[in-house]
């Protein structure tokens, strides 16, 4: 049974449509053409995670959802705009069960429907903030943190992680976890800390910024090990071991096991037998990263009662249980998986 409050479940549901609003709003300066291509991984759908966080931490603050719904139409679209490039990046074949960008179409479209998208996003803000229906205080303070605390971070963690999976180089566990933080905290990080950046509330901020780089931490964990099990309709399973990817996992393996990796590493074609061989050789290190992955979420909680300008955690709270149920998932799938 779902954990998750009455309140953040009604405000959730009423975000997903006013985001489909907002997304129609964002590329309405597009051609027809061009907004085809834009609004073919919004339609798709996802789980919506990094905008209901931000909705999450709305309700603790006090902030009525509408207010915050211009910055959540943003985060969502900030992670549906970077689909596009990582595809491409992974020279993915699927996302979500259907035909990546560059599949359906072509790479320099993926690429250069990246590049606008990114720029609808920044348009919006900034729109909105000069026609007065956002404080241009408020809207630059979350531009801000958007480029230099989101983007950026990101923007690192993606050429290092590309670097490690055209390398023969195994980088070392420590750097692989600061590539997973970086790639995946700082959206979730800024979803929980907006509030307090719109309210000043300056002694919460650093806080949330841990908090959401903890969730998004053990999130990312959480989705390397479901490349390694049928968890969820449309993952490509064996995806990042195709890819190269030295995540937190694979090194683990390779420190236990090295000329193992080495060998599996060359195989171009990565079949599930293959996946079933690596989960069979490595369950230790794959229950290690699940106990890690699921330590990261728990610190997370342990820092909401630390927050001085609030009275409740509850919606946070809430949210952050919205993982723990999907951790506990995952372990069972793991656990499942060897009888395939």
């Amino acid at each position: 049974m779902s954990t998750i409050s009455k309140d953040l479940e009604t405000a959730i549901i009423n975000l997903q449509s006013k985001l489909d609003e907002q997304f129609s709003l964002v590329i309405s300066p597009c051609e027809e053409w061009l907004k085809e291509i834009l609004s073919y991984y919004h339609e798709l759908g996802g789980k919506r995670l990094r905008p209901a966080l931000l909705v999450a931490s709305s309700l603790d603050y006090g902030l009525p959802p509408e207010k915050i719904l211009p910055y959540a139409t943003a985060l969502e679209l900030m992670h549906t705009f970077s689909l596009f490039h990582d595809d491409v990046i992974d020279e993915a074949k699927t996302r979500r069960g259907s035909e990546s960008i560059q599949m359906k179409y072509d790479v320099p479209t993926a690429i250069v429907g990246g590049d606008v998208f990114h720029s609808l996003i920044h348009g919006y803000i900034t729109e909105l903030a000069l026609n007065g229906v956002l404080d241009i205080k408020s809207a630059m303070k979350f531009l801000n943190a958007l480029i230099l605390k989101v983007e950026l971070p990101i923007g690192a963690a993606v050429l290092k992680e590309s670097h490690f999976a055209k390398s023969i180089d195994i980088p070392k566990y420590e750097v692989s976890m600061e590539i997973n933080e970086q790639k995946t905290g700082p959206v979730f990080a800024l979803g929980a800390v907006t509030p307090a950046l719109l309210l000043e509330y300056h002694e919460d901020e650093e806080i949330l910024w841990r908090f959401g780089n903890q969730i998004g931490l053990g999130y990312q964990l959480l989705d390397d090990l479901v490349d390694i099990v049928d968890f969820r309709s449309g993952k490509d399973i064996g995806g990042d071991f195709r890819e190269k990817k030295k995540t937190p996992l694979l090194i683990k393996a390779y420190l236990r096991d090295p000329k193992f990796v080495s060998a599996f590493l060359q195989h171009s074609d990565i079949t599930k037998e293959m996946v079933l061989d690596f989960y069979n050789h490595f369950q230790n290190e794959i229950t290690e990263i699940w106990s890690i992955a699921f330590k990261h979420l728990n610190d997370a909680i342990k820092l909401l009662p630390t927050l001085r300008n609030i009275t409740t955690t509850e919606h946070m709270m809430s949210f952050a249980n919205i993982l723990i149920e999907k951790a506990y998932k995952i372990r069972d799938a793991i656990e499942q998986f060897s009888t395939h």
